[in-house]
């Protein structure tokens, strides 16, 4: 038909050997890990109150879902990209991250001044990357901030505020307000 003519003679079979092509570039591999799990996973490790813990993880729940509006998952491992949203996530509440004791690996680690995420990341990673991963999200959180008239509000959100950062399942976003689109 004539809609079809930019595709060439055959689009069909054009479009499954792109589909052939695309599977074996990536190995036929479907299995990913999102930073989601590593969010909680490392969250369980900090000190602090349960409900100061339980906003972190909210917020950095909500920036690793608008993360996958960019390529960070491409070019990043997924425990890279959690360590900076829990980062961002810690900048933005006040929340000053500090591990517990027994989520050091060694007391050699203890005394080298790392980072938390130096003591919990394991994929190799240094503050640049971290750093990088921040900017990327801070600048697409200002790109979206007009199309929301609050910012997340974890703090006054009765919905989720049986959310037990203990448990292994992961919490619910938090509710965001959208902004008006009719005049």
């Amino acid at each position: 038909s004539e809609q079809f003519k930019g595709f060439g003679h055959a689009p069909v079979d054009e479009m499954l050997l792109y589909e052939k092509m695309l599977l074996q570039t990536i190995k036929f591999d479907f299995n990913i890990v999102h930073p989601h799990l590593y969010i909680v996973k490392y969250v369980k490790q900090f000190k602090g109150e349960k409900q100061r813990k339980t906003e972190l993880v909210q917020m950095a729940w909500t920036y690793c879902n608008e993360s996958f509006c960019t390529p960070l998952s491409l070019h990043y491992p997924p425990d890279v990209i959690a360590g900076a949203l829990l980062c961002l996530g810690s900048k933005r509440l006040k929340f000053p991250i500090s591990l517990a004791k027994d989520a050091l690996k060694d007391e050699l680690f203890e005394q080298v001044n790392l980072p938390w995420w130096g003591h919990l990341i394991e994929s190799p990673t240094c503050a640049e990357d971290i750093e990088e991963v921040m900017g990327i999200m801070t600048r697409l959180s200002e790109e979206k901030a007009d199309l929301y008239e609050d910012e997340v509000d974890v703090t006054n959100s009765d919905e989720n505020s049986d959310i037990d950062v203990e448990d292994d399942a992961p919490p619910p976003p938090p509710t965001r307000k959208r902004a008006s689109v009719i005049p």
